[in-house]
């Protein structure tokens, strides 16, 4: 806390205006204003902050600040906060006694003097202040005090715990400190060794030795790990590595020296092992190195230098380990051995080696990891053997080559007799669907042909209303029967023989066949279709026979309805549109399934490839597909992801192409602009358009979204009025553009109304049956003719 720190004082009074006037008379000294405006507020103010200074008012209705000030003392937080009383009544000198002994430092009468104020809470307001900054100091000193003491005691912990013998003499060599380990090293107590000379531990023929190192550190130098030799109690010799440093005095002047001495006796008889050891491996024929725990190699054998090209003076030493291998083999050394080997002390396998002009050499490698002394804790060391096993992999390589023939030939004699056998049955199978598909499209068409006769005779008479709507749902029905019949019939007839002699117009086969493949998914799955040509101009037919296309799209919508089984917004679509140029058709069949893996995607074409699991499976209903497609010169794409669904994008010849630079030849009677939220009705209006040789090109109107006007280019806009505001914004558009005609779809009570003075757009109910809807818009636009400039309108 610094002098400018801001305080916090807290102003306690039940009327606003009085609070107002005492924040502005404190505001100027630059302090944090805390209010209340009953003593239980202001109780939640202290307890939530830290404060200086409470002007409070004696007169409160409630708990008044009597009352306040005696809680506020009770409590041991506030046991010092000052306390002002604010009061505008006369106190007698009882009430004065009573707020001093309730912990009040002053009174301020009414009408306050500003500056008298303002110098008080000043006064106490920067009392609190310093007395925190005395806190804080306080308690900065005392941390500096609990560290030098906990540092000299972590320093004496140190030398007491240490595994090196640590002495302490002054520049006479006189010891002065003895820690255990010196003690356990040198076998004196430090009892006895204290107050010696340092020579009671220094052999004779190392004695000159001494004077030399004091002179040094007298110096101020330091001898750093000055390895020779000292003398146990017993008299046996050590080998010590020694270290010496000067000891200063408190005005920095050197007094004495201390001396860490560590016993080096083991590490030198491990270095003349290490060295036979050495010897050893250098005479191995076998591969061996060594590395640290950060992969870098630390030594390599004549034999391993050899394997990996290295001549005369060349060294690996520093090279990464990984260098030795391949890069997948060393990513598998990397991430598989190593770990291993770490975990278990060894692992063994076989590898590569590469040498430095890229010679592989297969080996059989043991990796061994070194951990410390206890055997635990983090790898200290790699290190390996790996033995050549070329002329080994040769011989495994015959005999390996030798048995995958006789296996292969095995497979695929055995694959063979499967391939035929499935076959047959399923020739067999498919011949007994054809001929009930047979069987019942022609029962069902001589049942048909009476009943469509009688509803010929009936339509005829003078029915009433209601009889003619039942009689049309029948008709209807009897119409979906036929094409259902017609296409069973498709179902019996060969595919292949079909495939190539005929050609199909997209729009009738779909009405025939829609029903049949509407059939082929269960529900609630729901199956849709748009052979409209996508705002693209008219299908022309395509170059395939109608059974043929009637397998593949049965195929392919069965497989989707399969995997929707079960699902609530399962979705099937089929689809049709023209490529540019007019000399292919695209029919696509998608669905919102989970979509493909990208091996299923990869191989679902194959055949008996399947990941269905019901009985009736084959896994030849796609290669069957594949087959028919590319036997009629077309292509198939699949369009799949995990999540997304999936889209087969048939592309078929048209069965009459275009010539070249025909397409500029070509004329519609106009563009037609469809703007409907009904998917369903927009698809009907988009068909009877295209009937009457209209570009279509479809502009969806969101439900919540008035019309808007189409672009300029359009001859026909079809959109909907929700109310009399949308009416009149069409209304608008057809005045202002004569030229252009224009059907609105509204709800009934609006569709009777006037439309008002020509021009003016068609008013059409959104309830009118199809067949109505079909005949009005051919009324209204069959005989239309626009400008002969419109041709050959873009596709959009």
């Amino acid at each position: 806390m610094t002098d400018r720190d801001r305080v916090n004082i807290l102003l306690v009074d039940d009327q606003p205006a009085k609070l107002l006037s005492l924040e502005t008379i404190v505001a100027s000294l630059g302090e944090n204003i805390l209010k209340a405006s009953s003593a239980e507020e202001a109780l939640h103010v202290l307890l939530a902050n830290d404060i200086a200074v409470v002007l409070v008012d004696v007169c409160m209705p409630g708990m008044d600040g009597f009352e306040l000030a005696e809680m506020i003392r009770g409590h041991p937080r506030f046991g010092r906060t000052a306390i002002i009383f604010i009061s505008a009544v006369h106190l007698t000198d009882a009430d004065r006694l009573k707020g001093y002994d309730l912990g009040a430092v002053d009174y301020i009468p009414v009408p306050i003097i500003p500056e008298v104020l303002k110098a008080k809470v000043a006064v106490f307001a920067d009392l609190h202040r310093k007395t925190g900054q005395l806190k804080r100091l306080n308690q900065e000193l005392e941390a500096r005090v609990a560290e030098r003491t906990a540092e000299r005691e972590r320093l004496a912990a140190i030398v007491e715990g240490s595994g090196d013998a640590i002495v302490s003499a002054d520049l006479n060599g006189i010891i002065q400190s003895w820690n255990p380990a010196a003690e356990q090293l040198f076998e004196y107590p430090a009892a006895e060794a204290l107050g010696k000379p340092i020579n009671i531990i220094i052999p004779q023929t190392r004695m000159e030795e001494e004077p030399t190192i004091i002179q040094r550190v007298a110096r101020g130098e330091r001898v750093v790990q000055f390895q020779t030799e000292r003398r146990s109690r017993s008299g046996a010799v050590v080998h010590v590595s020694l270290s010496v440093s000067p000891v200063f005095d408190t005005s920095g002047a050197i007094i004495g020296v201390s001396k860490i001495m560590r016993d080096i006796s083991a590490a030198r008889t491990a270095s003349r092992e290490r060295d036979r050891l050495l010897a050893v491996l250098e005479a191995t024929p076998d591969f061996v190195a060594t590395a640290d725990a950060s992969g870098n190699i630390r030594y390599m054998n004549p034999a391993a230098r050899r394997m990996i090209g290295l001549t005369g003076g060349e060294s690996a030493v520093g090279l990464p380990f990984e260098s030795l291998y391949p890069p997948d083999v060393a990513r598998f050394v990397r991430e598989t051995a190593m770990p291993a080997a770490a975990r278990q002390l060894t692992w063994e396998g076989e590898t590569v080696i590469r040498s430095r002009n890229g010679e592989e050499t297969p080996v059989s490698q043991v990796l061994i990891a070194h951990k410390g002394p206890s055997g635990d804790g983090p790898v200290e060391v790699f290190s390996t053997v790996a033995r050549d096993i070329t002329e080994r992999r040769r011989a495994e390589a015959v005999l390996t080559r030798d048995r995958e023939t006789l296996e292969r030939l095995v497979a695929e004699r055995t694959a063979e007799l499967e391939a035929s056998n499935e076959r047959l049955r399923i020739t067999d199978r498919m011949a007994t669907i054809g001929t009930l598909s047979a069987g019942l499209g022609h029962d069902m068409g001589n049942l048909l042909l009476p009943v469509r006769m009688r509803l010929e005779a009936i339509e005829s008479c003078n029915l009433p209303p209601a009889v003619q709507e039942d009689v049309s749902a029948i008709r209807k029905a009897s119409d979906y029967l036929q094409r259902l019949a017609r296409s069973l019939r498709l179902l019996a007839i060969d595919p292949e023989a079909d495939a190539k002699e005929n050609s199909t117009d997209l729009t009738s086969w779909w009405e025939d066949t829609e029903g049949m493949l509407r059939n082929g998914v269960v529900r609630p799955t729901i199956l849709s279709g748009d052979f409209t040509g996508g705002g693209r101009g008219p299908l022309p037919p395509v170059r395939i026979g109608k059974a043929a296309l009637t397998q593949i799209a049965f195929n392919i919508v069965q497989n989707a309805g399969d995997i929707l089984r079960g699902r609530e917004d399962g979705r099937v679509h089929v689809s049709a549109h023209a490529l540019p140029g007019g000399e292919a058709v695209r029919l696509c069949i998608g669905d919102n399934g989970p979509g493909m893996t990208d091996e299923t995607r990869r191989r679902c074409m194959e055949p008996f490839f399947t990941t269905k699991t019901r009985g009736l499976s084959t896994g030849l209903g796609l290669s069957l597909v594949s087959g028919l497609v590319k036997s009629n010169g077309g292509s198939i794409h699949i369009d799949s992801a995990h999540g997304r669904g999936t889209v087969f994008n048939i592309t078929l010849p048209a069965a009459q192409s275009r010539q070249p630079g025909a397409e500029s030849d070509l004329s519609t009677r106009g563009l037609a602009v469809v703007a409907l939220t009904d998917a369903r009705l927009s698809a009907h209006v988009s068909s009877v358009l295209a009937s009457l040789s209209y570009d279509v090109r479809h502009e969806p109107l969101p439900a919540d979204v008035a019309p808007a006007a189409p672009a300029s280019d359009a001859d026909v806009w079809i959109t909907q009025a929700a109310d009399d505001e949308d009416l009149r914004m069409v209304d608008g558009f057809a005045s202002a553009h004569p030229r252009q005609r224009v059907i609105v779809f509204c709800p009934s009570q609006l569709s009777g109304q006037s439309a008002g003075p020509a021009p003016c757009p068609l008013r059409l109910d959104l309830r009118t049956r199809p067949s109505e809807l079909r005949d009005r818009l051919r009324r209204e636009l069959a005989d239309v003719v626009f400008p002969a400039s419109r041709t050959a309108l873009p596709v959009t």
